[in-house]
């Protein structure tokens, strides 16, 4: 309700609860620029099979341009979702190396991690619009060496963070 939305304006169908919010948030504040992570350290499972091949690639970049940029949300009229997202920040941890236990680890993944980002920002540029993709990547250097390209995953990013992995108080 109004009350307790962002814009002190209540929500109504089609576009309502946080991607509404947040597209409210932008209204106020007009040089935010909000990205969807994808992934995460428990949701990383698949990214290997979703990065394999090209056709595989290509259908996780348009599904996610669909619904995050065109704003192609279920059950809504098409658009409805469009300008909440500025852009993409993929979280897969990690390429190559052990992450969560059960995640989907291929020698490959290095190389296709590199080309998922090419894809992204191909389909991504082909919008005209300056969307950005920014990653999540690891500081340890044996994750790095696992599963990161770097010299080549910057040609398609536009940002990248970089943190320490601690497990029982010891940085790995």
């Amino acid at each position: 309700d109004a009350t307790t939305s962002v814009d002190g304006k209540p929500s109504s169908w089609p576009f309502q609860g946080n991607f509404q919010q947040l597209k409210a948030l932008k209204g106020l504040h007009p040089n935010l620029k909000v990205l969807m992570s994808l992934g995460g350290w428990t949701w990383s499972k698949y990214f290997s099979d979703a990065a394999l091949t090209p056709a595989s690639r290509a259908k996780l970049v348009s599904s996610c341009i669909d619904l995050f940029i065109k704003g192609n949300l279920a059950d809504t009229p098409p658009g409805t979702g469009a300008g909440v997202f500025d852009g993409f920040d993929i979280d897969w941890e990690w390429p190559g190396s052990d992450g969560n236990v059960g995640n989907i680890v291929r020698p490959e993944d290095k190389q296709n991690f590199t080309k998922l980002l090419a894809e992204f920002r191909r389909q991504l540029d082909a919008l005209g619009r300056g969307y950005l993709l920014t990653a999540f990547l690891p500081a340890a250097p044996a994750k790095i060496d696992a599963g990161f390209e770097v010299s080549k995953i910057f040609r398609s990013l536009d940002w990248g963070t970089a943190h320490d992995v601690v497990v029982d108080g010891n940085r790995i």
